[in-house]
């Protein structure tokens, strides 16, 4: 059998092994005596067709944590090249020396568990900076992964995803512990905390960060790096020299191309208005809709101005438009546009995902509405299947919205108050 085959198969049948609780201990020892490294693309082929073996993502992203620590000594060792300031990497990598150190101080706090009842405020604080690291994650959900996800590379979307949402749930329990003055609970959690943070670091910088560096382009990094700010850093400030420098790595193909950038407001068209007969005559360039007409630069304008989050999939299932208010609810960057709607969900909440889509596709539903508590806010979410007038399904439009302060209006307002 060849080698590079019968390499993989003996990784998916450890996976296999593990997820059924039986030992792998043999099957590891044969890796090992056989095999002088091991890496990612082994691990994805290894682990693709898995569902096929009755396995959920939340599955086998505990198996894949487990075959990690067994072969993480096989993983080659990797150097990455020095890189521009500005370069997404280059940034990540930044961001995982501040988490590394925060992971010192609560390893350092942890140590001292008496201090818990005296130095209150500091175990807050640590609570409260823990947080911070989710936008390193959200920046990887919405834009690097994306642009792996066009070689093909979708692995750390959903198994990576997975584990991200874990250490966010952690992260708000060990908030809720220390809030409670849970003692017991909190050093349980911190220990497992610190341990999973320090591991996906690990991962990234090994596996994630030296495989994006091979498959990505400079058109890609550049694009990358224009929707990082939206979703901003943690523990660092925002890196400098972002517009004049290239943040390529060194050569990757050559494909992909940059976003157009907001256009300027037009100049006003004198000639629009109500001419001599009373007939309204639109702006140069406007459309003409149902009712009325917008110019491009006008629809842009409204949407930036919605009150709520507005995000359109197309019938390929493809993410093609969201709008770019300054308070949205969640998170967007320009790294969504075009990708998989399944790709841009966290795993636990993919399947819901396709049912909607699918009972939406043949027509059996028209609408789905949720509504959850997010940190302190009531948030209203409805999706509408997009129909044509001959009832052709064209997408759907996603509509999210922050109802706390309409949740809590009692009686009514009949005049204008501005306050004072």
């Amino acid at each position: 059998m060849n080698s590079e085959k019968r390499k993989r198969e003996l990784l998916k049948e450890i996976i296999i092994r593990l997820s059924r609780q039986e030992p792998a201990e043999p099957l590891v020892r044969e890796f090992k005596h056989h095999y002088s490294t091991v890496t990612m693309e082994d691990i994805v082929a290894s682990s693709g067709d898995l569902e096929q073996e009755g396995l959920k993502v939340k599955d086998y992203t505990l198996l894949e944590r487990q075959l990690f620590d067994l072969l993480k000594e096989k993983l080659p060792k990797e150097n990455i090249p020095d890189l521009p300031a500005g370069h997404p990497i280059r940034t990540f990598r930044d961001e995982n020396r501040a988490i590394l150190e925060l992971m010192g101080k609560a390893e350092n706090l942890r140590s001292k568990p008496e201090t818990f009842d005296t130095l209150t405020s500091d175990w807050l604080l640590l609570a409260k900076t823990f947080r911070d690291i989710n936008k390193h994650y959200l920046r990887k959900e919405n834009q690097l992964f994306p642009f792996l996800e066009k070689y093909g590379f979708t692995h750390p979307s959903t198994v990576m995803w997975a584990v991200h949402d874990e250490i966010r749930k952690m992260i708000k329990t060990f908030r809720q512990t220390v809030e409670d003055k849970d003692r017991e609970g909190a050093m349980e959690v911190l220990d497992r905390l610190i341990r999973e943070i320090r591991d996906m670091v690990q991962k990234e910088e090994m596996i994630l960060f030296p495989t994006a560096l091979k498959l990505l382009n400079e058109n890609d990094w550049k694009n990358i790096r224009q929707g990082e700010a939206e979703i901003g850093y943690a523990l660092i400030t925002p890196p400098e020299g972002e517009e004049n420098e290239s943040v390529s790595p060194p050569a990757g193909p050559e494909v992909g191309t940059e976003r157009k950038r907001e256009p300027a407001p037009p100049a006003v068209d004198s000639r629009a208005g109500f001419g001599e007969q009373g007939h309204f005559t639109p702006d140069i360039g406007a459309m003409s809709l149902d009712e009325g007409y917008l110019t491009p630069y006008q629809v842009n304008l409204l949407f930036q101005h919605f009150p709520f989050d507005v995000t359109f999939v197309n019938e390929k299932d493809e993410v093609v438009f969201y709008n770019k208010g300054e308070k949205r609810v969640f998170p967007r960057s320009s790294g969504i546009i075009g990708r998989a709607v399944a790709y841009c969900h966290p795993p636990k909440s993919v399947d819901i995902v396709l049912r909607i889509l699918e009972a939406f596709k043949k027509g059996e539903k028209d609408q789905a509405e949720f509504w959850i508590n997010l940190e302190g806010r009531f948030v209203y979410i409805q999706y509408f299947a997009v129909r044509d007038h001959s009832g052709t399904y064209r997408g759907v439009l996603e509509i999210t919205y922050d109802a706390t302060r309409i949740r809590g209006l009692r009686g009514e307002q009949r005049l204008l108050d501005w306050g004072k």
